[in-house]
């Protein structure tokens, strides 16, 4: 890994962290439970080892905050975000395909961005409202995820909101480690390759009693 991927990388990871910080000390200031001053300390923490190089501000830069009240966007009863890397765009779209055909659910109802962003949208402002309105973020953690500064910040967002499911998707032949705190969440007990794809779905739809 190139200097300037890494650098990439840390931006990623200490833009996220320092989101979750946010809303660590406002939530704290609203509630005055002792258990986030502990929390907020380990983020500092982790922050303080980041290079110094890397940029706390992207995520706000690139997700404004203003975009998260627009009227157009309405929480569903199950409102599912697929977070992929754009080179692994076709596998997103069977997720997408397999989730909606295998279940209740509509196509309105799952979010892949290439393919459901209208053309002459803003598209920052609709990834962001459909982070901020999801039910459900499932994360498809490939080789190409794990560099991505775009993707890892919406997990970033999404590890924010208490009523979002986090459900990672981890491709075989990555190691789960490698995926800072992608690894922590409960995720499905398989890898996941093109021949077992539908089975990883329909376990999906199992966990989330979407069955038709």
């Amino acid at each position: 890994m190139g200097e300037e991927e890494f650098l990439s990388l840390m931006d990623a990871v200490a833009s996220s962290l320092a989101f979750y910080r946010k809303k660590l000390d406002e939530t704290h200031r609203i509630t005055e439970v002792e258990r986030f001053v502990e929390l907020i300390a380990r983020v500092d923490r982790i922050l303080s080892h980041l290079p110094k190089k890397a940029n706390k501000s992207i995520f706000e830069k690139y997700y404004p905050k203003e975009t998260k009240d627009s009227s157009e966007y309405v929480k569903k009863k199950t409102n599912i975000f697929i977070s992929y890397q754009d080179k692994d765009w076709d596998i997103a779209c069977e997720i997408k395909r397999l989730l909606v055909s295998n279940s209740e659910l509509d196509e309105d109802d799952v979010f892949v961005a290439h393919r459901d962003i209208p053309l002459a949208k803003k598209w920052r402002d609709d990834i962001i409202n459909h982070l901020e309105n999801c039910t459900h973020l499932v994360v498809l953690c490939t080789e190409n995820y794990k560099c991505s500064a775009w993707r890892n910040q919406e997990v970033g967002y999404a590890m924010t909101k208490k009523d979002v499911k986090i459900i990672p998707l981890f491709w075989e032949g990555i190691e789960r480690s490698r995926f800072g705190f992608i690894e922590g969440l409960q995720a499905l007990p398989d890898y996941v390759n093109e021949e077992n794809l539908e089975k990883i779905v329909n376990k999906i739809i199992e966990q989330i009693r979407l069955k038709k």
